[in-house]
């Protein structure tokens, strides 16, 4: 995830270190690729600031594809399972919908989302999103995001069986469930876990337990640069000792 945004990353700020735009039209293109490139993902954003790399938005206010702004607020997705774009909205909203432009505007760094809800194709869609600001001259350009939704990782976790026996769960770094075992979790908060295991996922340390036959360990999962750690949890029967 964060591999394939980096590339993305880095091709559109060289572009702009050497003058060379980009254009609209060629975000859209290379977007549309790294998507094609990696069916893994639900999509790619990319959401910049007034005039940030062409300085067209005029010309495309409220345009196909453009809300009234003009800004590039472009979202590539295959959420209906054919690639295709759409305007990229709530940036701007100070409700906590616009929190994936905002807070990694504000920090300056890499943010992991935490799992929420947003429309895509007409549907809405538990995901996360792993979001990068694009700098440069010390001047905030915007935000490269790539998007997983829940159900994607939980088909990747879900089925494995770490052990023979065991079971991995992917939690946020508040404690939320990423993918479960049983798929009904997803999105909750992991409330059943000991306050040391939420406070050990939420500093990104690692912990353990065991409990009669039963291990529990927590590994923190670090991406980029965010400094708001997930972590993997695997649990599995201890076998018994032979008389």
């Amino acid at each position: 995830m964060a591999t394939a945004l980096y590339g993305l990353k880095n091709f559109l700020i060289g572009m702009k270190a050497r003058n060379l735009g980009p254009q609209r039209e060629q975000i859209d293109a290379v977007m549309h690729e790294y998507l094609v490139r990696n069916p893994d993902l639900l999509a790619f954003a990319c959401g910049c600031e007034p005039n940030a790399f062409d300085g067209r938005d005029s010309e495309f206010s409220a345009a196909p594809g453009h809300d009234a702004s003009g800004r590039i607020m472009a979202y590539w997705h295959r959420g209906n399972g054919v690639v295709q774009r759409e305007c990229l909205v709530g940036y701007d909203k100070a409700d906590g919908s616009g929190d994936w432009y905002q807070i990694p505007r504000d920090k300056g760094r890499d943010v992991f989302m935490e799992p929420y809800e947003y429309s895509v194709a007409g549907s809405t869609v538990l995901m996360t999103s792993f979001m990068s600001p694009m700098t440069a001259n010390g001047r905030f350009l915007g935000i490269l995001g790539a998007d997983y939704t829940l159900h994607q990782l939980q088909e990747s976790l879900g089925k494995l069986a770490p052990m023979g026996n065991g079971r991995y769960a992917l939690l946020s770094n508040a404690g939320v469930y990423v993918t479960h075992p049983d798929a009904r979790r997803l999105g909750d908060k992991a409330s059943e876990l000991p306050g040391e295991a939420r406070a050990a996922i939420a500093r990104g340390k690692p912990w353990e337990q065991v409990k009669g036959q039963r291990a529990e360990l927590l590994q923190p999962i670090h991406v980029g640069d965010s400094d708001a750690p997930w972590a993997l949890m695997m649990s599995f029967e201890l076998a018994k000792a032979v008389e």
